[in-house]
């Protein structure tokens, strides 16, 4: 056998089994042609589809991605408008513990359903050392009220501070 660059399988004929490639063979040869040129085609397309695809994915993930971003930014905004470095869990202990507070110790009778709280407002200490910040919120009231109450005793001032429930340590280190 020859060593000869063949167009396609069909021009071999002839030198293999003797048979002419001329007339009943043509349309072999124009059928091969156009599943060659089919294959080609349906390859470069898969290949578009698949870079295609590919493309949307990197694009879908971008999206994701900025999504958790925001959600990210909107977390750390809202940490920022409360106006202190203080955690969500910390604030929801603190709205808790203010709640009790105002029930317990500044009740005023109901009114139209409602029931209000006046006479107090509460402020928040922070106090930084080796392992972190001590963090407090107190009742501006209740303290002024235990200060004024000790006459100068810090015992006594401390033991009032409990018993009116005046200040809540948050800081969670």
């Amino acid at each position: 056998m020859s060593k000869k660059n063949f167009k396609n399988y069909t021009d071999d004929l002839e030198s293999r089994f003797g048979v002419s490639s001329l007339g009943w063979l043509e349309p072999l040869h124009e059928n091969f042609d156009n599943i060659e040129k089919r294959m080609k085609f349906y390859v470069e397309e898969n290949i578009k589809l698949r870079e295609e695809n590919d493309k949307l994915k990197s694009e879908h993930y971008k999206d994701k991605e900025l999504k958790n971003i925001e959600e990210k930014l909107e977390k750390l905004k809202s940490d920022l408008y409360r106006g202190f470095p203080i955690y969500e869990n910390e604030e929801e202990a603190i709205k808790k513990w203010k709640k009790a507070h105002a029930k317990k110790m500044h009740p005023q009778p109901k009114t139209k359903k409602i029931r209000k709280y006046s006479g107090y407002s509460f402020g928040y200490e922070f106090v930084p050392f080796e392992l972190g910040v001590a963090e407090t919120c107190y009742c501006t009231a209740c303290r002024e009220r235990a200060l004024i109450e000790s006459k100068g005793d810090i015992e006594k001032y401390k033991k009032l501070l409990e018993k009116y429930d005046a200040e809540f340590d948050f800081d969670y280190i």
